[in-house]
């Protein structure tokens, strides 16, 4: 699957969402999406990039260290 146009990206994202609801029972369909979805945001520049704030930066370190931040 091959997602060219905005209007593509839009419907197969919600599809996405929708099919999300029962993982198990759409697994397939879910991963063709997640490939299709992940290839044009990324061919699009869609990539947010690391965070810039020292908050979203400590977020990524207690992420890659299994960690959860003190309540």
């Amino acid at each position: 699957m091959t997602l060219t146009t905005e209007a593509e990206h839009q419907a197969a994202v919600q599809e996405f969402r929708t099919l999300a609801t029962d993982e198990e029972a759409n697994c397939d369909r879910l991963l063709v999406l997640r490939d299709a979805i992940h290839a044009f945001e990324e061919a699009k520049g869609h990539n947010p990039g690391p965070p810039k704030t020292a908050a979203g930066q400590l977020q990524v370190i207690l992420f890659k260290r299994h960690l959860q931040p003190p309540l």
